[in-house]
């Protein structure tokens, strides 16, 4: 949840009887677990109470592992332009595509 600002992301995380609950009894828990007893019922939809935020930062850094960084290493333009490469990337392509760099004589 994005709720309560500013804890930690260990504590923000909902458990998911709460959703599956009655809507009284997750109304209860919602607004004692996000610390907000002002939340009304507009706000307890899950789509407002996830951190987006958090969730893409996951996604990029997955897609990331999976896709990006190993096509930079196989010489690949990146496969997917919305997710940059990270900054040590562009040093290891650099070091790998090196025209001056010497050969093995083995």
């Amino acid at each position: 949840a994005e709720q309560p600002y500013g804890a930690p992301v260990t504590e923000r995380a909902i458990p998911t009887a709460i959703w599956q609950a009655e809507a009284e009894t997750k109304r209860n828990f919602l607004r004692r677990w996000l610390k907000s007893p002002g939340l009304d019922e507009a706000e307890m939809d899950i789509r407002k109470i996830l951190d987006w935020g958090y969730y893409k930062d996951r996604l990029g850094k997955t897609i990331q592992k999976i896709i990006t960084i190993p096509a930079a290493l196989q010489k690949v333009p990146n496969p997917v332009p919305r997710v940059p490469h990270p900054d040590w990337l562009d040093s290891k392509v650099q070091q790998i595509n090196d025209k001056f760099q010497q050969r093995s004589i083995t």
